[in-house]
């Protein structure tokens, strides 16, 4: 998969190229869990284009970050932008040049020493709708951003019970996420398995086609032909092994996009 890299780090933005998977991603990042925020189109195209990023950018020690322009925020942790086709990540548009080109435009770059600490809010009770529409209407144009702050003020109501689902369902998602990290480990193990279970049966099976004429119907000849039998079919259990765990991935990638 083809994305482009904001390294605030290193202060560069690129091109990458990396294997489409989870962990593949977790790499790339440097991190252990991942938020994925929709950020538009990419420029030219009609493609949605995402960044992910460490959702624990502004938590980790000595963090680094930058502002995107057009998004007005700003991120700690290095970020990926993908596109997608609905049903799972592709390439980012652009990434032969014009897309790094105007992410170049985009990105500010935090000082070494910006303060990520997330501001305390505002604390408001509102006795009815209307109070709160006046309120959110009278404060839309006054956001205020503390200097050295990567959060602004915000007016804190008490959350609904879809707010808290949601916020379950993050909750659920990062498990999820870690669910399949191990499953792709566990694959990655189990298919290495299989690959030098064929290579013993290749052994045996030369083992045993070069044994001479008149040695071929003796118990020695019978012993290797129902050991390379028996690799061969533990290779296939292998093979449906990794099978079956590419379909609880999928399944699994299914469940946390609901």
């Amino acid at each position: 998969m083809k994305a482009i890299l904001i390294d605030p780090f290193a202060k560069t933005i690129s091109a990458v190229e990396l294997e489409n998977t989870l962990p593949a991603i977790y790499a790339v990042l440097q991190c252990d869990t991942i938020e994925e925020i929709l950020i538009g189109h990419a420029t030219g195209s009609a493609a949605p284009l995402y960044a992910l990023v460490d959702e624990d950018g502004r938590l980790k020690e000595n963090p680094r970050g930058f502002t995107v322009r057009s998004a007005g925020v700003g991120f700690a942790g290095r970020m990926l932008l993908v596109s997608s086709d609905g049903e799972g990540y592709v390439d980012c548009p652009g990434t032969d040049g014009p897309g790094v080109a105007f992410m170049e435009h985009e990105v500010s770059w935090l000082p070494d020493d910006f303060d990520f600490t997330p501001q305390e809010p505002t604390i408001v009770a509102f006795d009815s709708i209307d109070e709160l529409q006046a309120f959110l209407s009278g404060t839309r144009h006054q956001k205020k951003v503390r200097k050295g702050a990567c959060n602004p003020t915000v007016a804190v109501v008490p959350r609904t019970d879809q707010q808290r689902r949601r916020d379950m369902n993050k909750d659920r998602r990062k498990a999820i996420d870690a669910l399949i990290a191990e499953l792709e480990e566990l694959k990655s193990k189990l298919d290495d398995v299989r690959s030098q279970c064929e290579d013993i049966r290749s052994e045996e099976e030369e083992y045993r086609d070069n044994m001479p004429e008149n040695m071929q119907g003796s118990d020695k000849y019978s012993a290797a032909d129902e050991a390379c039998s028996e690799l061969d079919y533990a290779e296939s259990e292998l093979s449906s092994a990794v099978d079956s765990l590419d379909n609880v991935i999928g399944n699994l990638e299914n469940a946390k996009g609901q």
